[in-house]
């Protein structure tokens, strides 16, 4: 962003970081409000199969992906390395690959270029899933032949919203939340939760102090099958960035 970073660090009494940003005031009446995203509940009916690989080395990136894309009507295929990724390619032909860019055996980046050189692999749509936020890394992946790319932690929406884009499915939405079902999630507490397993509390906790959004969404899914309201009201905190709200309502208090 055209800032710095400095640090003055002095042993046992404590360490100074100043950051500097070369930002301007803005004039309040230019925000503008935004729509609150509609959740996608499935593919609209008549369209053709729409079959999308998920190539990636971890096992709840790919489970995460897999939960929010198979139960709208996407067909699904898992890969755990660049190399199935290929192989996958070309025995299954999917519309779409989300391609991973850190992973053993082979990589995202020679993935790509050998699907590219490949019979078909030039028509494909590829969306690179990558933790790197530099504009650089980012072009790079484009230079290669990503068609576009997701940074983690992504939201839900983004990736329905880049599927639209590079496939054209259209999507059946779930009707906005009335304001009595929006005021109902404001007053979400502690005690909504008390009593709930640790099993469950727990990991979504560590997920929120580790900032592992991937994770957080995950587990907000099993919620859903005990308290959809509870599960879409944390869903709407963690994929806004409200970790301190979370933590608060994750409190172990009366959780057993």
């Amino acid at each position: 962003m055209g800032g710095d970073i400095t640090l003055n660090s002095q042993v046992g009494k404590g360490s100074v970081f100043i950051v500097r940003l070369p930002l301007k005031a803005g004039e309040a009446q230019a925000v503008q409000a935004k729509d609150t995203p509609r959740q996608v509940l499935r593919l609209q009916p008549g369209q053709a199969t729409c079959r999308v690989l998920i190539a990636d080395d971890i096992e709840d990136n790919r489970q995460l992906l897999a939960q929010l894309l198979g139960p709208v009507g996407f067909e699904i295929g898992l890969a755990t390395n660049g190399a199935e990724a290929v192989q996958e390619f070309e025995k299954w032909r999917p519309h779409l690959i989300l391609m991973d860019f850190r992973m053993p055996v082979m990589d995202g980046h020679e993935a790509i270029r050998r699907i590219r050189a490949m019979p078909g692999g030039k028509e494909i749509k590829i969306i690179a899933v990558t933790a790197s936020a530099m504009d650089a890394n980012r072009q790079e992946l484009l230079k290669i032949g990503a068609d576009d790319f997701i940074s983690k932690p992504f939201r839900e929406i983004e990736l329905f919203h880049k599927i639209h884009a590079h496939l054209g499915v259209e999507y059946v939405y779930a009707e906005p939340p009335t304001a009595a079902a929006q005021e109902e999630a404001a007053e979400l507490t502690p005690e909504s939760l008390a009593g709930w397993p640790r099993d469950l509390i727990d990991p979504m906790r560590e997920a929120v102090i580790t900032a592992d959004l991937d994770q957080l969404l995950a587990k907000i899914q099993e919620v859903e099958a005990r308290d959809p309201r509870i599960a879409q009201a944390l869903r709407r905190l963690a994929e806004g960035f409200q970790y301190q709200r979370l933590l608060d309502l994750l409190s172990t208090d009366g959780v057993h």
